[in-house]
């Protein structure tokens, strides 16, 4: 394996192999194994056929992000606020690729309990889901909150 994570309460874990397949175990309450239903999963079980190679997984509140070997990014899980990038609020029980970010390889990525966050291959930092002002990073202090169901770009 070369690489691993876990959802913020650590009931869901992810092991990434050499290969670039994704494996996944856990309590999956919302889905965000990505293996097509909500039950619990006792056993690592092999993503296959969902995925391209893997290079990283990420872990949100109730959802996962995958970052494939080249830049796309996967997501799966509930999906308050738009945070998987989908341009809708509607749960992933299977990865769907965040279709905005093609052609904007990323190369790392990530997620908290509403929003999630992407760094492009040149330099970029995009962003989706619930952000609060200060967490845009694009200088507004306010405190109140705003949706964005698709990549917006905060830093460059």
């Amino acid at each position: 394996m070369v690489s691993v994570a876990c959802a913020p309460e650590g009931e869901e874990c992810f092991a990434v192999a050499a290969d670039g397949t994704v494996y996944a175990w856990g309590a999956n309450a919302s889905g965000l194994l990505g293996v097509g239903h909500r039950r619990a999963v006792a056993r690592p079980t092999a993503l296959r056929g969902v995925l391209p190679r893997v290079r990283r997984v990420v872990c949100g509140a109730a959802s996962a992000f995958f970052l494939a070997a080249g830049g796309d990014v996967y997501a799966c899980g509930a999906n308050a606020h738009g945070c998987l990038g989908t341009g809708d609020t509607r749960a992933r029980l299977t990865p769907a690729l965040v279709a905005t970010l093609e052609g904007e390889p990323c190369v790392a990525l990530a997620a908290g309990r509403g929003a999630t966050y992407a760094l492009t291959a040149d330099g970029r930092v995009l962003f989706w889901g619930r952000i609060s002002g200060p967490s845009t990073g694009t200088g507004n202090a306010a405190t109140s909150a705003e949706e964005s169901l698709f990549p917006t770009s905060s830093l460059t």
